[in-house]
């Protein structure tokens, strides 16, 4: 019997992305800003899909504008979610990762994120994950050809899943500010030099194709021409 095809489906939610991946099995990656919801069951119909079809949500870090109306969605699909260990305690608190400035637009954000309407917007409703990763992790077993990779650097626990394609789902890692947009490095990085070998990392690993939460999706090559 052929295996099945795969594909990764952005979903554009507000400022963010969630992803689905599509292959013997359907995962979600991250669930995105604002009303995600509603537009993430939208997606899904699209693919001719419920909620119930999701296996697993897989975490790329524990940032609010990544994790829009997740327990909901939870509820809804029934799927298990998985995270980083590291990142376990601020999922199951509700409350974000470490964020560490490297921008100017970085700080002029942590400025204004203490205002009370900013920083009640910052929240997100926490949730006991099902599956911790370390290290990586095979999805093979969700019906996936790909591994979860801990990518850390935008966060401690970050983490990216690259396909045996060389698709790779990265998170934060790096950003552009316009889908096509030039690859760059993000606002926050909680350690930029363990970030850059954790884009080295994936290079190595085959990866060819980058989808960024905040941005578009960017050849090997763009890439490389960033660590250089």
């Amino acid at each position: 019997m052929a295996e099945a095809l795969q594909e990764i489906i952005p979903i554009t939610t507000g400022f963010s992305k969630a992803f689905l991946i599509r292959g013997q099995g359907n995962i979600l990656v991250d669930t995105g800003a604002g009303k995600s919801f509603e537009i993430i069951g939208k997606a899904l119909e699209a693919q001719k899909l419920r909620f119930t079809d999701i296996s697993h949500i897989f975490i790329t870090h524990c940032h609010h504008d990544h994790l829009s109306d997740l327990v909901k969605i939870c509820v809804a699909s029934g799927a298990q979610v998985a995270v980083h260990r590291l990142e376990a305690p601020s999922l199951r608190g509700g409350r974000n990762a470490d964020v560490v400035p490297v921008t100017f637009a970085g700080k002029l954000f942590l400025l204004l994120a203490k205002l009370p309407p900013i920083a009640d917007s910052l929240r997100f409703t926490g949730i006991e994950p099902h599956l911790q990763i370390d290290s990586e992790l095979s999805l093979e077993e969700f019906g996936i050809r790909g591994m979860a990779i801990h990518t850390p650097g935008h966060t401690p626990g970050s983490v990216s899943y690259l396909l045996e394609g060389g698709e790779v789902i990265i998170g934060d890692l790096l950003m552009s500010w316009k889908p096509g947009g030039k690859p760059q490095y993000p606002m926050f990085a909680t350690d930029l030099e363990a970030l850059r070998g954790s884009i080295k990392n994936l290079l190595d690993r085959g990866a060819r194709m980058f989808y960024l939460s905040h941005g578009g999706v960017c050849e090997a090559s763009e890439i490389e021409k960033l660590l250089k």
